[in-house]
């Protein structure tokens, strides 16, 4: 475990470095893509070549499936972009280390890309999977991932019929 949170420090601190200077701060340099925003829709192409999209923005809801390490600099996990499946591996290294984020917790990222991340699960297995630099991690309900509204509709009517007053306020679908 000491080795996968010395891995993460390692490529924060790289990242940190090699994006001091250069042009928006926080966002590497000399990438045509770095405008382009992922969410759960486009992922897959993200997936496949995350080095391809260097800072590009991320807005993406998952799962977290590992317990997160934290130190000084922040805190580091992996997560399910697609909890329902397990898949899409995202390796997320948020900027606050007093987050109380766990593993099972469901999130939602905010973010950009810094690329692949390569390197061994606690098994010695090998794993590769896109790195998001978060600006935020916040807590969220799972049914926001597993069963999103499709949905919304402000009625706000009222009817009463035989002595019984009843208000719809809002239909979710």
């Amino acid at each position: 475990m000491k080795n996968w949170r010395f891995i993460l420090s390692a490529i924060l601190f790289i990242l940190i470095l090699s994006s001091a200077g250069c042009g928006s701060p926080g966002i590497p340099a000399g990438n045509n893509q770095s405008r382009m925003t992922f969410t759960r829709e486009n992922w897959a192409e993200l997936d496949t070549s995350p080095n391809k999209f260097k800072g590009a923005f991320v807005d993406i809801g998952g799962k977290v499936f590992t317990a997160p390490q934290k130190d000084k600099d922040g805190i580091y996990f992996q997560m399910w972009v697609d909890p329902k499946d397990n898949e899409y591996n995202t390796v997320v290294a948020v900027k606050d280390s007093s987050l109380d984020i766990k593993s099972g917790d469901y999130v939602n990222v905010t973010g950009i890309v810094t690329g692949k991340f390569s390197g061994k699960n606690a098994m010695g297995g090998e794993i590769a999977a896109p790195m998001i630099l978060a600006d935020s991690a916040i807590k969220i309900n799972p049914k926001e991932i597993l069963a999103p509204t499709k949905l919304k509709v402000d009625v706000n009517q009222s009817r009463d019929q035989y002595g019984l007053a009843i208000s719809l306020t809002r239909i979710h679908n």
